[in-house]
């Protein structure tokens, strides 16, 4: 008896399952641009956000799908553009020439696996379904996520593209989009989505605000891997424009406020007192720092990453508690 006309047959079902793992890959290489692995930074932020929100407005299944949805295009699409214009604007190929340099990129247009127009079609479309969250969520929670969001896609473009450029401008421009990027949009734009009535966003802002400013922290010590490549290139940079030792005392600066931010917190009765218990993380975090100052090498500068990347992660679990405890 003869099989039916529409029955799978083994070379049909290799064929199928070929094409599921060639687009598996394709995908793989856009996902690889977008960096998953630095999606904390933008996540722990939006959820400061998030449980203030929930403390202060109601939960909304909808909009927070929405505006989560919106948030990790938002991050996707930021970090694509970032591959597309600091490769094309020679700072990852100078980053490989120099010796001493790192590329901290995830090279994906570097080994010739997709090119930059696929890449910015794959960008285009998060900004798009960013957008749209943005714009929907206008309508069903508060307008002010609208604007939110308008202002998340101006810094996920410009951050390096031309005509502004904002991280090759130097005057700490890179590191201010780091403290909007990665504390104040995710946290109000959570914040504004649970809390319909919201007559201001200070509590959003200032729960955020140690977010933004580990991150800028976190932005400063990378540009230590690789300050010379970004010097030729013209990216200025606070260490390509200031130096090692220089940049190194601004990178002091920004950790002193951070733990000046931790304080305002309580102060302002967005937290228990318990959010101080963070100040424990300074024994190790200022350590490195000094370390670094007494010697830039490439494993110090990784050691400070390290433990002020554990503080943001701590930072986060924090919150929650102190929140928690204040309601």
């Amino acid at each position: 008896m003869s099989n039916a006309p529409n029955a799978d047959t083994p070379a049909k079902k290799n064929s199928r399952l070929c094409s599921v793992s060639r687009s598996i890959r394709e995908m793989h290489r856009y996902l690889r641009a977008a960096r998953p692995a630095a999606l904390p930074l933008t996540l722990m932020p939006f959820s400061a956000g998030l449980i203030l929100g929930a403390r202060d407005g109601s939960w909304h299944m909808p909009e927070f799908l929405l505006c989560l949805a919106g948030i990790l295009c938002l991050h996707a699409s930021a970090f694509t553009f970032n591959e597309i214009y600091d490769y094309l604007q020679g700072a990852d190929r100078s980053a490989m020439r120099q010796p001493d340099s790192w590329v901290t990129t995830p090279g994906t247009l570097l080994r010739g696996e997709c090119t930059p127009g696929e890449l910015r079609l794959f960008a285009l479309a998060c900004s798009g379904i960013a957008g749209i969250s943005g714009i929907l969520l206008s309508s069903m929670a508060h307008p002010v996520t609208g604007i939110v969001f308008m202002a998340g896609l101006f810094l996920a473009f410009f951050y390096t593209a031309p005509p502004l450029k904002l991280a090759y401008r130097g005057y700490g421009l890179g590191e201010l989009s780091c403290l909007f990027g990665f504390g104040w949009i995710p946290a109000v734009a959570a914040y504004a989505s649970l809390v319909k009535d919201m007559k201001s966003i200070s509590g959003p802002v200032m729960i955020s605000l140690p977010h933004g400013l580990l991150s800028a922290a976190i932005l400063l010590e990378h540009d230590y891997f690789h300050w010379k490549a970004d010097r030729e290139a013209g990216k200025n940079t606070p260490v390509a424009v200031l130096g090692p030792r220089r940049a190194g005392w601004l990178l002091g600066s920004v950790l002193s406020v951070f733990y000046v931010s931790i304080v305002m917190l309580p102060a302002t009765g967005l937290t228990s007192p318990w959010i101080m218990i963070m100040w424990i993380t300074g024994i190790p975090v200022f350590f490195a720092w000094f370390r670094m100052m007494e010697n830039p090498s490439m494993q110090h500068v990784k050691n400070t990453i390290i433990y002020t990347t554990h503080t943001l992660l701590l930072l986060t679990i924090a919150l929650v508690f102190a929140v928690w405890f204040k309601m």
